[in-house]
């Protein structure tokens, strides 16, 4: 298996976090030399496409289900969950296109809003085309995944509802290569 040809630079996944998460910042530093350079895990971005983000969703969950991975506190939380996600889709289908991020999430409930704390959870490079060659900023999207779910929703519209009409909202402070 080889990288596909079409792919962001890492500038390029800076311009996406900051069109589809505004106040969001994207960090590329796996270690910081002793002069302060910082050393990036990737400087290659290959975006997913609908067709396999979709295989991802229903492989991810079947996984998740067959090998009982669940919440265990700090032992196994939402850090090793978006750890987790981010490989797999790397493993099978041999892109970094499942990003790492963090943010705070809140509940909101008939109008009430509360912090439920910071959170780790993905930011997806999802090209809305099929052919990659056709792929580029004007037609990829930034998709949130909460891999302890898992549930997607567009960057621009983080919110996942519950039938209640209550929800959760996302606020990305950052996003990270997976790494």
């Amino acid at each position: 298996m080889s990288c596909p040809e079409v792919s962001f630079s890492e500038s390029a996944v800076e311009e996406l976090v900051r069109r589809w998460l505004p106040g969001a910042r994207f960090v590329n530093c796996a270690a910081r030399l002793e002069d302060g350079t910082c050393v990036g895990y990737d400087y290659q971005f290959y975006p997913a496409t609908p067709r396999e983000y979709s295989a991802f969703l229903a492989r991810y969950d079947a996984f998740l289900r067959e090998n009982n991975v669940t919440w265990l506190g700090p032992c196994r939380d939402c850090d090793d969950f978006s750890q987790l996600a981010s490989a797999l889709f790397t493993a099978w289908f041999g892109k970094n296109a499942v990003l790492k991020a963090v943010g705070r999430v809140y509940y909101v409930q008939d109008g009430s809003r509360e912090l439920l704390g910071w959170h780790a959870y993905n930011v997806v490079l999802y090209c809305l085309e099929e052919d990659l060659a056709r792929c580029g900023l004007h037609n990829t999207v930034l998709v949130l995944l909460e891999p302890q779910g898992p549930e997607s929703v567009i960057a621009s519209y983080p919110y996942i509802t519950f039938s209640d009409g209550s929800y959760l909202e996302y606020e990305t402070v950052e996003v990270h290569p997976p790494g």
